[in-house]
């Protein structure tokens, strides 16, 4: 039936359902601008009706949007700082606390006195140990003039016998020569006696220098273990630390690397960092150092960034939340994950728009982390990717687009 045929018929029952309600008197007397308005719904009705594809199938309208440049990969960790230098100082000798010269929160430079410790019987080792040494002088002194004269009388003995041959017997010239020998013997003993006097004395010295504990570093006193008059144990012998100092105005940033992201780490990676305690501050750095193997008890592995401490506002044992940009993206783009479907043989695909048809996009992922997910393949910068749409989408069906970002509204 064409358009003319359908347009009478519907006129024609209009006029029989005003005919069985009214008398035509009554018809024409009411405003004509009734019939007119039924006349005009029937032709557009008839003559344009809904909008169709080209075999007569409904467009439906969808939201599209494009495909985003790929920001780079990024990794959220927990982190804490640890101090750059930290030392447990412990006492190299035995003996009583004398004196505690910095107690905890003291700031101290490198070789400050911290403790002075008494050791009573080293006191008269140390002076026997200098008389031992005066003596083995005394004694290598004795030992070098007797060389001196035993040298003498041989030079003398032997010279004779050359010069008058029966003035002096052989036998005389040899126990000469053997008691030079001897003396200089001796005298090379008192040199080595000398040198152990010495040896000692000189460990006796270090021991005492070692009943004043110093600050190995410019730092602060973070904790102290002993008091005045305690007996302090030596470490080599299993004695307890007696002071604890750190360097804090340079910072550790310690991160435990997983075994996913391993790969990926490199010296200089650029990080943002957010501590708990200061969450309206961010903080930025870089990776300074990794360990390059992963710990067996936890697969992870301990990366550290170097951080000043901002003036003190940084702190030892501060939690962090460190953001990585791991980079490795350029190039390629990336869309929301919720737009990523698979078809009955697993591989992914897209809802796209071209022409005015719908298309199903096959997609090569690179990386999906639930929010979005990075195309490695499948993609360009132009494509309409359907956003929004009816569920029952099917290649080739056409659609009429309305664009917007993902983000959108």
């Amino acid at each position: 039936m064409d358009s003319t045929a359908s347009t009478a018929a519907f006129l024609d029952r209009s006029v029989i359902m005003l005919a069985a309600h009214k008398s035509p008197t009554i018809i024409f007397r009411q405003d004509r601008t009734v019939l007119f308005a039924v006349v005009l719904t029937a032709l557009a009705c008839v003559l344009v009706g809904p909008i169709r594809g080209a075999e007569g199938e409904v467009a439906a309208t969808v939201a599209v949007t494009r495909p985003e440049s790929a920001p780079g990969r990024q990794v959220a960790l927990p982190g804490s700082f640890e101090p750059y230098e930290q030392a447990l100082l412990y006492a190299k000798v035995t003996g009583y606390v004398a004196r505690v010269r910095a107690d905890i929160g003291d700031r101290v430079m490198r070789g400050t006195a911290l403790v002075e410790l008494d050791v009573p019987e080293m006191k008269p080792a140390l002076l026997r140990a200098r008389a031992d040494v005066l003596a083995a002088e005394v004694a290598q002194q004795k030992a070098q003039a007797q060389t001196e004269r035993d040298r003498i009388t041989y030079r003398r003995l032997a010279g004779l016998q050359a010069s008058e041959p029966l003035a002096v017997i052989q036998q005389d010239v040899d126990m000469a020569a053997a008691d030079l020998q001897v003396s200089e013997a001796v005298a090379r003993s008192a040199r080595a006696e000398i040198a152990v006097a010495e040896a000692k004395m000189e460990e006796l010295e270090a021991l005492m220098a070692y009943t004043v504990i110093r600050a190995p570093f410019d730092g602060v006193v973070a904790q102290r273990f002993v008091h005045p008059g305690a007996l302090v144990v030596s470490g080599a012998d299993g004695g307890d630390p007696v002071l604890e100092v750190v360097r804090e105005d340079r910072l550790r940033l310690v991160l435990a690397i997983p075994g996913p992201v391993v790969p990926l780490t490199r010296v200089g990676i650029p990080a943002e960092i957010t501590v708990d305690v200061l969450p309206q501050r961010t903080f930025t750095g870089t990776v300074t150092r990794y360990a390059g193997i992963l710990t067996p008890d936890t697969r992870t592995m301990r990366a550290e960034i170097d951080m000043d401490s901002h003036g003190g506002i940084l702190r030892p044992g501060m939690y962090a939340t460190v953001r990585l940009h791991l980079g490795g993206d350029d190039g390629l783009l990336s869309v929301s994950a919720a737009l990523i479907r698979h078809d009955e043989d697993g591989h992914a695909f897209v809802w796209t728009v071209r022409d005015g048809m719908v298309e199903k996009t096959s997609v090569e992922i690179a990386r999906d982390d639930g929010a979005s997910a990075v195309i490695r393949a499948g993609l360009h910068p132009d494509s309409l990717v359907v956003l929004e749409g009816p569920a029952d989408l099917d290649e080739g069906q056409p659609v009429s687009i309305r664009e917007r970002a993902e983000g959108a509204q």
